[in-house]
C-alpha cells in the first residue's frame, strides 16, 4: 500500500510539473499584462535566442558577455548571482586543445581529477557529470574525454547546480555548447601535425538547404602517435575519429527543430600513465607487521633520490616511456548518440524548448594494474583485468521561460521538468584461481615478455539502472532598470537505483534504492550601473547514498549548500571584466567505514556530519589595447576531510584531499601585429602554476608545486592561417595525479604542433 501510494504521489506530481511547465505562462498572462514591446520583423529570430548562445555576438576575443549554463537561457554574465567562467572558440583554437581538460586548465579553481571522461575537480570535489547544451551527455567511458572542436563553447558554472540540472557535485559542472548550423554558408578546414607521430584532419561546414532548412557537420580524425593524453610510453597510440551531423528546420521565425548525431570510435592504448613509484611505506627492519616509516606528517618529498639515499620516489630514474602495462592492453570504444530539440516562441513573452537526447557506449578494455612494489622498490607485481561494458543513458527535459511584469518588476520565470535514465553493464574478467599471474616488471629494466592467462573466470557481472525525474521553477526578477535583480527557486528530484550481481548463488536482485530531495536556490544582484555588479548566492545540490546497512535501513542523501559573495565587471562591452567572489561551501551525509573493528567487519557504514571548503576565486579579462589581451586568474581554498569519510587519517583529526591543490594561478596573453612587415602574426602564450598536493589520503606525503608554460606563433593570410604551438615548454617532468601512494600519472611530455587552416 505504501509503494502504490508514493507512485501515486509521482504521477501527480509528474503531470502537476508537466500542467506547469507547458500551461503555467499561459496562465500568468491571463493574470497580468506584459509591458508593451515594439514589433518587428525580425522579432521572432531574436526572442530564439531565449535558449540560443552565439558565440559570434556575446563573445569578444577571450571574453563572453552571456551564457546558458546557469539558468538554461541566455542571460548576461553579469545578471547572475554567481560564477560562471566560458572557454570561448577563440581560445580554444588558439590553444589547440585536443582535450577538454586542456581547454580548462587556465580556468580558475579546476584541476585534472582522473583520466577518464573528462573528469576534472573543481571548488574541491570531482565533477563526473558533463553536460552538453543543458542536457546530460554522457562521456565518461572515454580516457580521452570529448572533442572540443565539436563546440563553440564550454561553460563552466560554480557551485551547486541542483536546481537547473538535478543531482551535480558541490563543485560544480561543466555545460559544453555545441556548433550549430547557420544559414549563411561557412566553414574550415584544418591539418595538424606534432611530434612523437601526431596527426590531425578536421573540417567544420555549415550552408542553408533553402530558406527553412540549414546543416552542418563537424568531422575529427585524429592520431596521436605514440601518446595517449600526451603522455609518451611504451607501447602508446591513440586513433579516433568523430563526427556530427547537425539539420535545422526553422519552419517560421518563431519555431525551429534540430536533430544532431554523433558518431565516435576509438583505439588507444592502455595505460596507466606512471612512469614514477613511491616506495613502500613500511619499515623493511621492523618486527612489527604494517610500522610506518618515520617520515615526518606532512613531508614535501625529494624526486629522482632512490630509498637507500633517503628519497621515496624513482622520479627522474626510470625511463620516461616506462609502463607497466603490455603491448596487447587496449581500450575500444564506440559512441552513438541523438538529440532532438524543439524551440518556440508561443507569443512574444513565452517560449518553449524540448530536449530529448540518447547515448549508447560499446566499451572494451584489456588493463595491466600495478600493485605493490617489491621490498627493494624495484619490481612491480601486476594483475590482468579484461572489462566490457555497455552503457545507455536517455535524457528528456522541458524549459519553459516566461516574462512578464508585476509588482513593479520585469519578472522572468523558468519551469523546467527533467527524467533521466541510465543503465549499464558491467562483466570484469580474471585470471582462473591457479593460473599464474603476470611476471614482475623491473622498473630500472624493463622486459615486457607478453602475458597470456590460461583460463579466465567473470568475477563480476553486475547491471544497474538508474533513473531520476524532477521539476523545477525559478523566478529571476528586475527592479529599478535593472539595478535590483532578485533571483529565487525551488526544485524537487525523485530518484531510484538497482544493482544486480548476476554471479551472486542466489542470483537475487540487489537492493533497490529510491529517495527524494528538495532543492533551493535564492540570490541577489546589485547593478548601481550597467558595466558592475555585486552579488550574493546561495545555492544547493545533492547526491544520493545508494546501499543500505545490514539491517536495511538506507542512508540519508548527501546534501551540499554553497554561499557565495562577490563582485563582476564588464566594461566596454567585455573588453575589460573580470569576477571576485569569497565562498564557503559545506558538504553533510558523507559515508565513512565504522570504527568498530567487529560491525565494519559485519558492513556497517557511518554516516558523518561535515565537510567544507572555504574559497576564494579572481579572473581578470584585459584588452590592453586593441590587439593586446591579457587573462590572469587565481583561486585559493582550504578544505579537510574530516576522520572517517573513507581511510583513517594517521595524523590529527583532518586531513586534506588527494590531489587537489590548495593553490592555483595563471596568466594568458594574445598579441596581433595589426601594421607594419608582422602585419598578420599573433603571438601568445601562457603559464600555469600549481600548488602542491596531498600524494595519498593519509597525507604522509605531498607533490612539489610546479609551474609549466606554453606558447604559440600564428600568421593570418587570406582566409589561411597558420599556427605553431609549444605545450610544457621546458619539458617538465612532474605528477599530474595520484591514484595511491605508490602510483601516480605523468603530465604530459612538450608537445609541439602545427596547424595549417582554411575557412570558407
Amino acid at each position: 500500500m505504501k509503494t502504490r501510494y508514493y507512485a501515486a504521489c509521482r504521477m501527480t506530481a509528474c503531470l502537476i510539473a508537466c500542467w506547469l511547465t507547458l500551461t503555467g505562462p499561459a496562465f500568468l498572462h491571463a493574470q497580468t499584462t506584459p509591458a508593451p514591446r515594439a514589433a518587428a520583423a525580425n522579432e521572432g529570430r531574436i526572442a530564439l535566442k531565449e535558449f540560443v548562445v552565439s558565440e559570434t555576438q556575446d563573445a569578444t576575443g577571450y571574453a563572453a558577455t552571456s551564457i546558458s549554463s546557469a539558468t538554461r537561457t541566455n542571460t548576461a554574465l553579469i545578471d547572475t548571482p554567481n560564477i560562471v567562467n566560458v572557454v570561448t572558440r577563440a581560445f580554444i583554437e588558439d590553444t589547440q586543445a585536443s582535450e577538454l581538460y586542456h581547454a580548462l586548465k587556465y580556468v580558475p579553481g579546476v584541476s585534472l581529477e582522473s583520466n577518464s571522461g573528462d573528469s576534472i575537480m573543481m571548488r574541491g570535489y570531482t565533477v563526473r557529470a558533463q553536460f552538453t547544451d543543458g542536457i546530460f551527455d554522457n562521456q565518461r567511458e572515454s580516457q580521452l574525454g570529448s572533442e572540443p572542436y565539436q563546440f563553440e563553447r564550454v561553460e563552466v558554472l560554480k557551485g551547486p547546480a541542483a536546481l537547473v540540472y538535478g543531482s551535480t557535485a558541490l563543485g560544480g559542472l561543466v555545460n559544453r555548447v555545441r556548433k550549430t548550423p547557420n544559414f549563411k554558408k561557412a566553414g574550415q578546414f584544418a591539418l595538424t601535425y606534432g611530434n612523437y607521430g601526431q596527426h590531425k584532419v578536421e573540417v567544420d561546414y555549415t550552408a542553408p538547404i533553402n530558406d527553412k532548412l540549414a546543416y552542418r557537420l563537424v568531422g575529427v580524425y585524429r592520431d596521436d602517435g605514440n601518446t595517449v593524453n600526451g603522455v609518451n610510453v611504451d607501447f602508446a597510440y591513440t586513433r579516433r575519429w568523430n563526427l556530427t551531423p547537425t539539420l535545422l528546420w526553422r519552419p517560421s521565425d518563431t519555431t525551429q527543430v534540430k536533430v544532431l548525431g554523433e558518431f565516435m570510435s576509438e583505439r588507444y592504448y592502455k595505460h596507466w600513465g606512471e612512469n614514477m613509484m613511491f616506495t613502500q611505506t613500511y619499515d623493511p627492519n621492523s618486527s612489527a607487521a604494517g610500522a610506518l616509516l618515520s617520515y615526518p606528517f606532512g613531508t614535501e618529498t625529494t624526486f629522482g633520490v632512490p630509498f637507500l639515499q633517503g628519497g621515496i620516489t624513482t622520479l627522474g630514474l626510470l625511463p620516461r616511456t616506462f609502463t607497466f602495462g603490455e603491448a596487447d592492453a587496449f581500450v575500444h570504444n564506440d559512441k552513438q548518440a541523438g538529440t532532438l530539440s524543439l524551440e518556440t516562441q508561443v507569443n512574444p513573452d513565452w517560449s518553449v524548448r524540448i530536449l530529448a537526447n540518447g547515448h549508447w557506449w560499446d566499451h572494451m578494455a584489456l588493463d595491466y594494474i600495478p600493485g605493490f612494489p617489491q621490498r627493494n622498490n624495484r619490481f612491480v607485481l601486476r594483475s590482468y583485468r579484461p572489462i566490457a561494458n555497455d552503457d545507455f543513458t536517455a535524457s528528456f527535459s522541458i524549459d519553459s521561460v516566461y516574462n512578464f511584469s508585476l509588482i513593479g518588476g520585469q519578472h522572468k520565470l523558468l519551469s523546467i521538468m527533467q527524467t533521466d535514465y541510465q543503465s549499464n553493464w558491467y562483466p570484469i574478467w580474471g585470471p582462473a584461481p591457479g593460473t599464474p599471474s603476470p611476471d614482475p616488471i623491473d622498473m630500472f629494466n624493463p622486459v615486457h615478455t607478453g602475458y597470456t592467462p590460461t583460463a579466465l573466470v567473470k568475477t563480476q557481472n553486475q547491471y544497474s539502472n538508474n533513473y531520476q525525474f524532477g521539476f523545477a521553477a525559478q523566478d529571476h526578477a528586475k527592479f529599478m532598470d535593472e539595478k535590483i535583480q532578485l533571483v529565487a527557486g525551488v526544485r524537487y528530484d525523485w530518484f531510484a537505483s538497482q544493482t544486480e550481481n548476476l554471479l551472486l548463488t542466489t542470483n537475487r536482485n540487489g537492493n533497490r534504492n529510491a529517495d527524494q530531495e528538495w532543492s533551493y536556490k535564492y540570490g541577489v544582484v546589485y547593478k548601481p550601473i550597467k558595466a558592475f555588479s555585486v552579488f550574493y548566492n546561495h545555492s544547493e545540490t545533492y547526491n544520493p547514498n545508494f546501499g543500505v546497512q545490514p539491517d536495511g535501513t538506507t542512508f540519508p542523501n548527501q546534501q551540499g549548500n554553497m554561499d557565495e559573495i562577490g563582485v563582476k565587471s564588464a566594461f566596454f562591452d567585455g573588453r575589460l571584466g573580470g569576477s571576485l567572489a569569497v565562498y564557503e561551501s559545506n558538504l553533510t551525509n558523507i559515508l565513512g567505514i565504522d570504527p568498530d573493528p567487529v560491525r565494519v567487519l559485519q558492513g556497517w557504514r557511518t554516516v558523518n556530519s561535515l565537510q567544507g571548503v572555504n574559497g576564494v576565486e579572481i579572473e581578470l579579462f584585459l584588452n590592453v589595447t586593441r590587439n593586446w589581451q591579457v587573462n590572469l586568474g587565481g583561486g585559493i581554498l582550504d578544505m579537510k576531510i574530516p576522520v572517517g569519510t573513507g581511510q583513517a587519517a594517521l595524523h590529527g583529526d583532518k586531513r586534506l584531499p588527494r590531489n587537489l591543490p590548495q593553490n592555483t594561478y595563471s596568466g594568458w596573453t594574445r598579441y596581433d601585429f595589426s601594421n607594419g612587415p608582422l602585419k598578420g602574426f599573433a603571438v601568445g602564450g601562457g603559464m600555469q602554476y600549481t600548488g602542491k598536493r596531498a600524494v595519498d589520503a593519509e597525507n604522509l606525503f605531498f607533490f612539489p608545486s610546479v609551474t609549466t608554460a606554453d606558447a604559440f606563433i600564428q600568421y593570418r593570410w587570406d582566409k589561411y592561417r597558420f599556427a605553431l604551438n609549444v605545450s610544457n615548454i621546458a619539458d617538465e617532468q612532474y605528477i599530474m595525479r595520484s591514484v595511491a601512494a605508490r602510483q601516480m600519472f605523468a603530465g604530459p611530455r612538450r608537445q609541439i604542433k602545427f596547424r595549417v587552416s582554411r575557412d570558407f
